[in-house]
Formats: C-alpha cells, structure tokens, sequence
C-alpha cells in the first residue's frame, strides 16, 4: 500500500501482496496560442502546461503562432500548421521532430538551433525562406517527404547529422529548385550515413 508504505521511513517500499502500477504515458499536448506567441507560457497549451521533456506537442494553425523565448526540450514535436519559429533559442526534441500539413520551421538567426535526438521528418508547407540561417541537429534518420518544397534551407542554415549509429538521408523532391540542404554536415563517427 502507497498510503501506508512499509517501512515506513524513507528507502523505499516493500511490496506485500500483488500490486499493478499503472505509469502514465508521455503527454499530448496542443498549441492553443489562447495567450500569445510565447512558448514557454502555460496559458498557450492545452491543459495550462508547457510540455517537457516527456510530452509531445502538437503545433496546428492558430492565431498566434509559437516562437521560443528560451531554451525548451520536448519529447517530441508535430507541427501541423502555421509555423514554430526557434527565435534564436535551442529547441531539443528527444524522439521526433516532424512538419505536416501546412505546418513550417522557421530558423533564420545564426543562434536558431533545432536539436533532434531521434528522427526528423520535413513533409509539410513550403520552407522557402524559413531555414535561412541556424542549425539542424539530427541523430536519427532524415526524411523530406512528398510535399515539394518542405525542406528548402538557403543562406547559412546548417544541417548535422551526428548520430551514433547508421543513418539515412531521403529526400523526395531533392534538387536546386526544390528541397535541398544548404550545407551539409557529416559528424557520424561511428555508424554510417546513407544519402
């Protein structure tokens, strides 16, 4: 029992007869914007909480579109409409990272950086002009889907692909008029990069 805990000081639980605990899964969180563009107000998500580490956000088209004001980390992020605008902060995603839809990343300042420990997947609106300057960071795999023009970096925009094991680069509407990486950078020490 939680209520009466044996011991009863600190150090732990013994458990005494079957028991089943029931942990509760990552959180969907949605952008509402109900307060302004400021991301790490609470008043702006579904429920009243900035998600965290843990938590997956869900951006679609509202009024006031997110813009980070400080460094934030989620578990995983969609934006399905409007834009996320990195506003010259770091955003660390730990699973995946992922437009759709009309939804765009907007990284156009040298401090912008997007960090994603799993996945990334470009496959909503139009970038052209959004990814200008900044930094993509990715451990996991690459995708730029069907969408044509979901992932156009130009100017200074970076992209690292510094995982730890194998990785694979698609783009699907690759090319000088369409999606494409501005600079490319291969940190991967130890696996391999599959363009």
């Amino acid at each position: 029992s939680l209520t009466a805990p044996s011991p009863a000081t600190s150090g732990g639980f013994v458990q005494t007869a079957s028991a089943t605990v029931n942990w509760p899964l990552a959180a969907l969180i949605t952008w509402t914007g109900n307060v302004s563009t400021a991301w790490n107000v609470g008043g702006n998500w579904s429920g009243g909480l900035v998600p965290t580490a843990t938590d997956s956000a869900v951006i679609p088209a509202t009024a006031n579109q997110p813009a980070l004001t400080a460094a934030a980390s989620v578990g995983a992020v969609e934006v399905s409409g409007g834009t996320l605008a990195l506003n010259s902060q770091t955003l660390t995603v730990a699973r995946t990272f992922v437009t759709s839809g009309t939804g765009t990343l907007t990284s156009n300042t040298a401090a912008s950086l997007l960090v994603v420990a799993g996945n990334a997947v470009f496959g909503g609106g139009d970038e052209t002009g959004l990814l200008t300057d900044g930094n993509l960071r990715v451990a996991g795999d690459f995708t730029q889907g069907s969408t044509a023009n979901s992932f156009v970096a130009s100017g200074l925009h970076t992209v690292f692909f510094n995982g730890t094991g194998a990785q694979t680069v698609t783009l699907a509407n690759g090319g000088a008029a369409s999606s494409r990486f501005q600079t490319l950078r291969v940190i991967n020490a130890t696996g391999i990069v599959t363009l």
